[in-house]
């Protein structure tokens, strides 16, 4: 777990560098309020170096970041990777035929 040391020289809880623009830190989106409390602790609040949000945020553009995407989807990321890597060829090859 990540701690940083507040003034005074007591350690805390280190918090993810995303949480201020982070739809599932500041959202509800559509899980028990419990479950997603407990997320919060753990992957926000915590150690956030499992989550899958942050993940997505090291290789994607923030818009392609569904809403619905949890800490724990990480096997859903190589599909959405896959599905803005097809976007940007179509979008290539479409410019180049013009």
């Amino acid at each position: 777990m990540r701690y940083a040391v507040a003034s005074g020289g007591k350690a805390v809880m280190a918090r993810c560098v995303f949480t201020e623009i982070c739809v599932f830190f500041n959202d509800e989106v559509g899980y028990s309020i419990d479950l997603q409390a407990a997320m919060r602790i753990t992957y926000c609040m915590g150690d956030s170096s499992d989550c899958a949000r942050l993940a997505a945020m090291d290789v994607l553009p923030m818009s392609r970041i569904p809403d619905d995407l949890i800490p724990t989807d990480t096997d859903r990321i190589g599909d959405l990777v896959e599905a803005y890597h097809d976007e940007i060829c179509r979008a290539r090859s479409v410019r180049v035929s013009s």
